[in-house]
Protein backbone atom coordinates (compact mmCIF):
# COMPACT_ATOMS: atom_id res chain seq x y z
CA UNK A 1 0.00 0.00 0.00
CA UNK A 2 2.97 2.69 0.98
CA UNK A 3 3.47 2.36 -3.21
CA UNK A 4 0.47 3.52 -4.01
CA UNK A 5 0.55 6.39 -1.71
CA UNK A 6 4.03 7.03 -2.81
CA UNK A 7 2.71 7.05 -6.48
CA UNK A 8 -0.39 9.26 -5.85
CA UNK A 9 1.61 11.96 -3.78
CA UNK A 10 5.01 12.00 -6.65
CA UNK A 11 3.18 10.37 -9.30
CA UNK A 12 5.74 12.41 -12.14
CA UNK A 13 8.70 11.37 -9.37
CA UNK A 14 7.65 8.03 -8.90
CA UNK A 15 7.08 8.07 -12.66
CA UNK A 16 10.48 8.96 -13.53
CA UNK A 17 12.24 6.81 -10.72
CA UNK A 18 10.66 3.61 -12.36
CA UNK A 19 12.54 4.10 -15.78
CA UNK A 20 15.83 4.28 -14.32
CA UNK A 21 17.41 1.30 -13.82
CA UNK A 22 18.94 1.64 -10.40
CA UNK A 23 16.08 3.68 -8.87
CA UNK A 24 13.57 1.59 -10.65
CA UNK A 25 15.73 -1.88 -8.86
CA UNK A 26 15.75 0.17 -5.61
CA UNK A 27 11.74 1.27 -5.99
CA UNK A 28 10.90 -2.14 -6.02
CA UNK A 29 13.07 -3.68 -3.75
CA UNK A 30 11.50 -1.53 -0.85
CA UNK A 31 7.85 -1.65 -2.47
CA UNK A 32 7.43 -5.14 -3.73
CA UNK A 33 4.37 -5.85 -5.43
CA UNK A 34 3.35 -9.02 -2.75
CA UNK A 35 3.82 -6.57 -0.07
CA UNK A 36 0.98 -4.52 -1.90
CA UNK A 37 -1.47 -7.91 -1.33
CA UNK A 38 -0.53 -8.75 1.92
CA UNK A 39 -0.75 -5.41 3.34
CA UNK A 40 -3.95 -3.60 1.69
CA UNK A 41 -5.32 -0.12 2.61
CA UNK A 42 -6.48 -0.31 6.30
CA UNK A 43 -10.16 1.56 6.88
CA UNK A 44 -12.06 1.86 9.84
CA UNK A 45 -15.86 2.04 8.70
CA UNK A 46 -17.66 5.40 10.60
CA UNK A 47 -20.88 6.14 10.89
CA UNK A 48 -23.15 7.45 7.76
CA UNK A 49 -21.31 5.62 5.05
CA UNK A 50 -17.86 7.19 6.38
CA UNK A 51 -14.53 5.92 6.36
CA UNK A 52 -11.43 6.71 7.86
CA UNK A 53 -7.93 5.69 6.24
CA UNK A 54 -5.15 4.57 7.91
CA UNK A 55 -6.44 5.28 11.64
CA UNK A 56 -2.66 4.90 13.32
CA UNK A 57 -1.69 7.98 10.78
CA UNK A 58 -4.70 9.96 11.32
CA UNK A 59 -3.43 9.84 15.00
CA UNK A 60 0.07 10.46 14.50
CA UNK A 61 -1.43 13.39 12.23
CA UNK A 62 -3.92 14.72 15.03
CA UNK A 63 -0.67 15.08 17.30
CA UNK A 64 1.77 16.41 14.85
CA UNK A 65 -1.14 19.49 14.60
CA UNK A 66 -1.44 19.72 18.24
CA UNK A 67 2.45 19.74 18.65
CA UNK A 68 3.15 21.87 15.88
CA UNK A 69 0.25 24.89 16.38
CA UNK A 70 0.62 25.04 20.36
CA UNK A 71 4.76 24.92 20.08
CA UNK A 72 4.58 27.42 17.41
CA UNK A 73 2.46 29.84 19.07
CA UNK A 74 4.49 29.68 21.91
CA UNK A 75 7.66 30.57 20.17
CA UNK A 76 5.80 33.34 18.02
CA UNK A 77 4.69 34.82 21.13
CA UNK A 78 8.19 35.03 22.78
CA UNK A 79 9.27 36.97 19.28
CA UNK A 80 7.14 38.95 19.46
CA UNK A 81 6.97 39.99 23.27
CA UNK A 82 10.46 38.79 24.82
CA UNK A 83 13.53 40.93 24.18
CA UNK A 84 15.37 41.16 20.28
CA UNK A 85 18.25 39.47 21.77
CA UNK A 86 16.72 36.30 21.17
CA UNK A 87 17.05 35.27 18.06
CA UNK A 88 15.55 32.26 16.05
CA UNK A 89 11.77 31.99 17.69
CA UNK A 90 10.46 34.00 14.93
CA UNK A 91 11.92 31.64 12.45
CA UNK A 92 11.52 28.49 14.65
CA UNK A 93 7.63 29.37 15.64
CA UNK A 94 6.72 29.13 11.70
CA UNK A 95 8.58 25.81 11.50
CA UNK A 96 6.25 24.76 14.54
CA UNK A 97 3.19 26.07 12.97
CA UNK A 98 3.83 25.15 9.45
CA UNK A 99 4.45 21.72 11.03
CA UNK A 100 1.02 21.60 12.17
CA UNK A 101 -0.51 23.23 8.77
CA UNK A 102 1.16 19.89 6.85
CA UNK A 103 0.00 17.06 9.62
CA UNK A 104 -3.59 18.59 9.09
CA UNK A 105 -3.24 18.41 4.94
CA UNK A 106 -1.96 15.10 5.88
CA UNK A 107 -4.86 14.29 8.28
CA UNK A 108 -7.47 15.07 5.79
CA UNK A 109 -5.87 14.13 2.31
CA UNK A 110 -4.68 10.47 3.65
CA UNK A 111 -7.23 9.39 6.21
CA UNK A 112 -10.58 11.71 5.82
CA UNK A 113 -11.42 13.18 2.60
CA UNK A 114 -8.32 13.21 -0.39
CA UNK A 115 -8.62 16.08 -2.67
CA UNK A 116 -6.44 18.70 -4.48
CA UNK A 117 -7.06 21.50 -1.64
CA UNK A 118 -5.78 19.12 0.90
CA UNK A 119 -2.93 17.66 -0.96
CA UNK A 120 -1.52 21.33 -1.84
CA UNK A 121 -2.06 21.85 1.62
CA UNK A 122 0.05 19.17 2.45
CA UNK A 123 2.40 20.29 0.24
CA UNK A 124 2.80 24.18 1.58
CA UNK A 125 2.75 23.53 4.87
CA UNK A 126 5.85 20.57 3.99
CA UNK A 127 7.42 23.70 2.20
CA UNK A 128 6.90 26.84 4.31
CA UNK A 129 7.74 23.98 7.33
CA UNK A 130 11.22 23.17 5.77
CA UNK A 131 12.12 26.16 4.57
CA UNK A 132 11.90 27.85 7.85
CA UNK A 133 14.11 25.29 9.47
CA UNK A 134 17.07 27.28 7.46
CA UNK A 135 17.27 30.32 8.78
CA UNK A 136 16.30 28.97 12.45
CA UNK A 137 19.46 26.80 11.74
CA UNK A 138 22.08 29.26 10.87
CA UNK A 139 20.76 31.17 12.99
CA UNK A 140 19.42 33.92 11.15
CA UNK A 141 18.64 37.47 12.67
CA UNK A 142 14.95 37.65 12.61
CA UNK A 143 14.56 40.30 14.62
CA UNK A 144 14.02 42.65 12.15
CA UNK A 145 10.76 43.89 10.64
CA UNK A 146 12.78 43.52 7.47
CA UNK A 147 13.68 39.72 8.14
CA UNK A 148 10.36 38.99 8.84
CA UNK A 149 8.81 40.71 6.16
CA UNK A 150 11.37 38.63 3.79
CA UNK A 151 9.87 35.19 5.51
CA UNK A 152 6.43 36.16 5.35
CA UNK A 153 7.00 36.92 1.28
CA UNK A 154 8.84 33.57 0.45
CA UNK A 155 5.75 31.84 2.20
CA UNK A 156 3.56 33.93 0.27
CA UNK A 157 5.50 32.46 -3.11
CA UNK A 158 5.03 29.13 -2.15
CA UNK A 159 1.18 29.31 -1.91
CA UNK A 160 1.71 30.93 -5.00
CA UNK A 161 3.67 28.40 -6.71
CA UNK A 162 1.35 25.93 -4.70
CA UNK A 163 -1.99 26.81 -6.31
CA UNK A 164 -1.15 27.70 -9.69
CA UNK A 165 1.30 25.92 -10.49
CA UNK A 166 2.00 22.13 -12.20
CA UNK A 167 2.37 19.31 -10.68
CA UNK A 168 5.75 19.01 -11.34
CA UNK A 169 5.96 22.32 -9.53
CA UNK A 170 3.76 20.31 -6.69
CA UNK A 171 6.56 17.95 -6.32
CA UNK A 172 9.62 20.14 -6.70
CA UNK A 173 8.05 22.24 -3.51
CA UNK A 174 7.56 18.98 -1.41
CA UNK A 175 11.35 17.53 -2.41
CA UNK A 176 13.47 20.19 -2.96
CA UNK A 177 12.79 21.98 0.95
CA UNK A 178 12.13 18.93 2.64
CA UNK A 179 16.09 18.00 1.82
CA UNK A 180 17.38 21.47 2.55
CA UNK A 181 15.12 21.58 5.61
CA UNK A 182 16.88 17.75 6.60
CA UNK A 183 20.64 19.32 6.29
CA UNK A 184 19.94 22.23 8.17
CA UNK A 185 18.14 20.60 10.90
CA UNK A 186 21.41 18.53 10.92
CA UNK A 187 23.21 21.44 11.19
CA UNK A 188 21.45 22.60 13.86
CA UNK A 189 22.06 19.70 16.11
CA UNK A 190 25.48 19.51 15.52
CA UNK A 191 26.11 23.11 16.26
CA UNK A 192 24.10 23.63 19.42
CA UNK A 193 25.68 20.12 20.68
CA UNK A 194 29.00 20.98 20.45
CA UNK A 195 28.70 24.71 21.22
CA UNK A 196 31.71 25.07 23.72
CA UNK A 197 30.25 28.38 25.84
CA UNK A 198 26.99 26.60 26.99
CA UNK A 199 26.54 25.45 30.49
CA UNK A 200 27.55 21.83 31.21
CA UNK A 201 24.21 21.38 32.73
CA UNK A 202 22.44 22.65 29.64
CA UNK A 203 24.63 21.02 27.23
CA UNK A 204 23.77 17.53 28.93
CA UNK A 205 20.32 18.39 28.49
CA UNK A 206 20.83 19.51 24.87
CA UNK A 207 22.51 16.28 24.52
CA UNK A 208 19.99 13.76 25.60
CA UNK A 209 17.05 15.87 23.78
CA UNK A 210 19.23 15.64 20.77
CA UNK A 211 19.40 11.85 20.82
CA UNK A 212 15.65 11.87 20.97
CA UNK A 213 15.40 14.23 17.66
CA UNK A 214 17.82 11.84 15.67
CA UNK A 215 15.94 8.31 16.95
CA UNK A 216 12.95 10.44 15.52
CA UNK A 217 14.62 10.83 12.46
CA UNK A 218 15.79 7.27 12.30
CA UNK A 219 12.30 6.40 12.89
CA UNK A 220 11.30 8.28 9.58
CA UNK A 221 13.75 7.29 7.41
CA UNK A 222 14.01 3.77 8.32
CA UNK A 223 10.13 3.84 7.77
CA UNK A 224 11.04 4.04 4.47
CA UNK A 225 13.59 1.45 4.53
CA UNK A 226 11.76 -1.00 6.25
CA UNK A 227 8.49 -0.65 4.91
CA UNK A 228 7.94 -4.30 3.93
CA UNK A 229 9.02 -5.98 7.11
CA UNK A 230 7.17 -3.60 9.55
CA UNK A 231 4.37 -4.15 7.02
CA UNK A 232 4.47 -7.99 7.79
CA UNK A 233 5.42 -7.95 11.40
CA UNK A 234 2.98 -4.71 12.72
CA UNK A 235 0.51 -4.77 9.61
CA UNK A 236 -0.49 -1.88 7.46
CA UNK A 237 -1.39 0.20 9.95
CA UNK A 238 2.51 0.67 10.60
CA UNK A 239 3.96 1.09 7.50
CA UNK A 240 5.87 4.11 6.17
CA UNK A 241 3.43 6.43 6.54
CA UNK A 242 2.79 5.91 10.40
CA UNK A 243 6.48 6.21 10.82
CA UNK A 244 7.20 9.32 8.45
CA UNK A 245 4.79 11.21 10.79
CA UNK A 246 5.36 9.92 14.27
CA UNK A 247 8.91 10.11 13.63
CA UNK A 248 9.00 13.24 11.95
CA UNK A 249 6.28 14.40 15.73
CA UNK A 250 9.62 13.07 17.44
CA UNK A 251 11.90 15.22 16.14
CA UNK A 252 10.16 18.48 16.52
CA UNK A 253 8.87 17.48 20.26
CA UNK A 254 12.86 17.09 20.59
CA UNK A 255 13.36 19.84 19.22
CA UNK A 256 11.00 22.03 20.94
CA UNK A 257 13.58 22.14 24.41
CA UNK A 258 16.92 22.56 22.40
CA UNK A 259 15.47 25.85 21.00
CA UNK A 260 14.28 26.96 24.40
CA UNK A 261 17.76 25.76 26.52
CA UNK A 262 19.96 27.06 23.77
CA UNK A 263 17.62 30.70 23.55
CA UNK A 264 18.01 30.68 27.58
CA UNK A 265 21.95 30.13 26.77
CA UNK A 266 22.36 32.77 24.59
CA UNK A 267 20.40 35.25 26.87
CA UNK A 268 23.29 34.72 29.42
CA UNK A 269 26.46 34.10 26.99
CA UNK A 270 25.83 36.92 23.70
CA UNK A 271 28.57 35.50 22.13
CA UNK A 272 26.63 32.50 21.45
CA UNK A 273 24.19 34.60 19.09
CA UNK A 274 27.52 34.67 16.64
CA UNK A 275 27.79 30.69 16.95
Amino acid sequence: MSAQVAQSFLPLFISWAERQPFLGYVLTTLFPNYIQEICPLPVIQLQGGRQLRWPTVAVACLCGCVLGLLSGGHMLRRAMTRSRREKGFFSWGFTFLWYGVMCLGGLFHHCISPSPFFYKTDIIGTACFSLSIVPGSIPANDTSNAARLLFLAIYGVVVFSAVTGSQAVLEVLYTGPMVLGAVAGAWFLWRVSTEVMVSQVARKRIWKWSAVAVMGTLMAGGGIAGDKWLCLLFGSNFSLLFWAFFGCNVTLFACFPIVLLHASEQVKNPNLKQS
